[in-house]
């Protein structure tokens, strides 16, 4: 069993390889082989970072290298969400099927030395993560916000922020403390300073 360059992308200084370059080498190496996927689990959830409602589909894969051998197997899961991207929108369920099927084989030895994970789920996550990281500039605003209005909140609350932020907000945090401070902001401009 080899991994071939082909189909291997270097991602932040990471090999990753496609599922479609890890069931080519697979096949190459085996040829009575089985790969079962199966939708485990369907359900309807309310996704955290979003607060939105979403179907979350979780997929089991199972591998057996040679059927007539059915001891040695490995198993893959994945799961993806509806809500979670533009392709995500329309084909949740398959992509949640690619990332199992990659996992499975990667257990094998299928893929890069370094990762089980396949190019494409990293790349899910590198775009998930941008969805609920803020940016530098929604974090320079919160700042300027929280400083126009420390002098509204008590030195408990102003303790409790400033340790949040120097652990690291996420967008909805930064949203819900943006939304929280403006409030203050319009209260003290009516004169409710409660």
């Amino acid at each position: 069993m080899k991994t071939k360059k082909k189909g291997v992308v270097n991602i932040k200084g990471k090999d990753y390889t496609t599922v479609a370059q890890r069931l080519i080498d697979f096949r190459e190496d085996h040829d009575n082989y089985s790969i079962q996927t199966e939708l485990h689990t369907l359900r309807e959830i309310v996704d955290t970072p979003t607060n939105t409602a979403c179907n979350e589909y979780i997929v089991k894969t199972t591998v057996i290298p040679d059927i007539d051998n059915p001891v040695r197997f490995t198993v893959g899961w994945a799961a993806e969400r509806d809500n979670d991207g533009k392709v995500n929108k329309t084909s949740a369920l398959e992509n949640a099927e690619t990332s199992a099927v990659g996992r499975a084989l990667g257990f094998l030895g299928y893929g890069s030395d370094e990762s089980i994970s396949s190019k494409e789920e990293v790349d899910r996550a590198i775009e998930k993560q941008s969805q609920f990281e803020p940016t530098i500039k929604e974090l320079t605003e919160l700042d300027k916000l929280f400083n126009q209005t420390k002098h509204l909140i008590s030195e408990d609350l102003r303790k409790q922020f400033y340790a949040e932020r120097s652990k690291g907000l996420s967008k909805s945090q930064v949203f819900k403390a943006d939304k929280w401070l403006k409030g203050l902001l319009e209260k003290e401009k009516q004169g409710d300073t409660k």
